[in-house]
């Protein structure tokens, strides 16, 4: 399968400098991380347009959640500044809008933080056997 960061909406600059931070985000599975993007100048709504292919085995993909985090980056370090979880059993082919949150405490969502732009595709098995030689 593959797993599309694509952008995101709605950031707040957490820098601590009055410098324009680098923004990047991550794909995990099972906290193994599965994609993640350069860095965007633009901290308010970032545009990656990164894919990359996901290898799950048959029982990963029963239980597996994507985990997206989007991070500021400048020279002070990276903060977070969102956090969406999509479960791989509800997704559905294309791309989706998912609420980001900044993690609260005892599992809470946390206050909202935005939004990120995500796609998953599917390819289609290989056939079982290849077709006859056409004459």
């Amino acid at each position: 399968m593959r797993v599309c960061i694509v952008e995101a909406t709605g950031l707040r600059n957490q820098s601590p400098t009055s410098l324009v931070p680098d923004v990047y985000a991550q794909a995990s599975v099972q906290e193994r991380l599965v994609c993640q993007t350069g860095g965007q100048p633009e901290a308010g709504s970032p545009s990656w347009e990164r894919c990359c292919d996901v290898m799950l085995s048959e029982s990963e993909s029963s239980i597996a959640i994507f985990d997206f985090m989007v991070f500021s980056r400048d020279v002070a370090g990276s903060d977070a500044l969102g956090h969406a979880q999509i479960p791989l059993s509800g997704f559905e082919p294309g791309r989706s809008w998912a609420p980001l949150y900044i993690p609260g405490a005892a599992g809470s969502h946390g206050e909202r933080a935005g939004a990120i732009l995500v796609g998953f595709e599917v390819e289609p098995p290989p056939p079982s056997h290849p077709p006859p030689p056409s004459h």
